[in-house]
């Protein structure tokens, strides 16, 4: 009986001891969950939670979703103005707004505008525009009315993930060349805040390849200079992280010392270009702030209602009173199904098309045998 004992206890312990072998990559993941849901989070900033550039970034990208609640009532934009100069002539700007207005409910509305010019281009102007206001979500571009949808888990973080992305991609692009550092406390409408500045540390450098001829201009004349680009760029943090020496990277951003969340900062930068055998100075500056919004969020006029969309041919049978339940199954034609046409034209009677008998088991009939 003892002996039966102690096996059950050895078999018990090498049954848990299995378990926590096999659920150990559950744990992990499961730590591994939670840790990614601390980074989300918008909590109290510690001395030690921005040493680095790096966790300034992953501050900086928590989803803004997640800090409505700490926005309410306030109103968050960012401006940024994009220069590419050649020989002292500026060739190429781009402007950029964003602006988002949370209300005390927590509804918002967020509008991005991009206006663009070349020398000898036409302006170019895109944007977007969404929101949640009062219970409905809409979207739709700068332009033109918008399409109101229906409210899913991620709207709120669709619409917010740009709010503040042309000031993190640029400091995530240059992260392991920057150096940071507190700049001291201060004070934001009453509420604690932290300041971090960052420079381009002594000695970063960068080997960069010129920017390819991805939208090359017209061919000159022979003699003439090489052709002026018209390219507005296109993912910018691949083109300046690859094709730009950086001269001045420098800049400040101010968080809520209590959440986290951005207040005010600013972003100057110059870099070297070359395209087309010529040097050019690519120069840029990013502005963000905060400040009280007591006005209220109201759906936009003329908008459409996001539907399914009907079946091909739906309405045309509509129109038509075609019940198609009525008509019954469509029989389609096979092969040999046309009528026979003689030499005049009319109709004549099909004979049966000689067969092989090749394959036919013996003793079987042929067409037009006699019974």
């Amino acid at each position: 009986m003892r002996a039966s004992f102690l096996l059950a206890g050895a078999l018990g312990a090498a049954a848990i001891t299995a378990c926590e072998e096999a659920d150990a990559p559950h744990a992990a993941l499961r730590a591994h969950l939670a840790e990614h849901e601390a980074a989300g989070r918008f909590a109290p900033l510690a001395p030690d939670h921005l040493k680095t550039p790096a966790q300034l970034v992953a501050v900086l990208k928590r989803p803004l979703r997640r800090g409505l609640e700490h926005l309410a009532g306030s109103e968050l934009t960012l401006t940024g103005t994009y220069t590419i100069t050649f020989a002292g002539e500026t060739e190429v700007r781009l402007a950029e707004a964003v602006a988002l207005q949370i209300d005390g409910d927590g509804d918002f509305a967020l509008a991005q505008t991009q206006d663009a010019t070349a020398r000898g281009e036409h302006p170019q102007a895109s944007g977007r525009r969404c929101g949640r206001v009062g219970g409905a979500a809409y979207t739709g571009g700068r332009f033109g009315p918008v399409t109101r949808i229906d409210v899913r888990a991620d709207e709120a973080e669709r619409c917010l993930s740009g709010a503040v992305e042309p000031l993190v991609s640029l400091l995530e692009v240059f992260a392991d060349r920057l150096d940071v550092s507190l700049a001291g406390p201060g004070v934001i409408r009453g509420r604690p805040t932290t300041r971090i500045a960052f420079d381009l540390q002594a000695g970063a450098a960068n080997t960069p390849t010129p920017v390819p001829l991805a939208w090359p201009a017209e061919a000159p004349p022979p003699g003439a200079e090489a052709p002026r680009s018209r390219a507005i760029w296109g993912p910018r943090e691949a083109l300046i992280a690859r094709h730009t020496e950086p001269g001045v990277f420098r800049g400040e951003v101010v968080l809520d010392t209590a959440t986290g969340l951005p207040q005010s900062g600013f972003l100057e930068a110059r870099f070297a270009v070359r395209k087309a055998e010529r040097n050019a100075v690519l120069e840029l500056k990013i502005e963000l702030g905060t400040a009280p919004f007591e006005g209220a969020l109201a759906f936009p006029e003329g908008a459409r209602v996001d539907r399914p969309r009907p079946r091909l041919f739906a309405d045309r049978e509509a129109l038509l009173g075609d019940d198609r339940k009525a008509r019954g199954p469509i029989t389609l034609p096979g092969p040999g199904d046309a009528p026979r046409l003689g030499p005049a034209g009319d109709e004549v009677e099909a004979t049966p098309a000689a067969q092989d008998d090749e394959d036919r088991p013996e003793g079987w009939p042929s067409p037009g045998d006699p019974p």
